[in-house]
């Protein structure tokens, strides 16, 4: 599974902190701060 930003749709994506659902990540492309998208990996086999 990819991480993807529900803004800019970047995987330049880092983890902030844990909550009580998905926790924190934060977009190194477009700062965007919150949860991410998860995606299917198009190069996985």
């Amino acid at each position: 599974m990819v991480k993807k930003c529900p803004h800019c749709a970047s995987v330049n994506i880092t983890f902030i902190e844990s909550g009580a659902d998905a926790g924190k990540h934060f977009c190194e492309d477009c700062g965007y701060t919150g949860e991410v998208l998860f995606g299917r990996d198009e190069f996985a086999d």
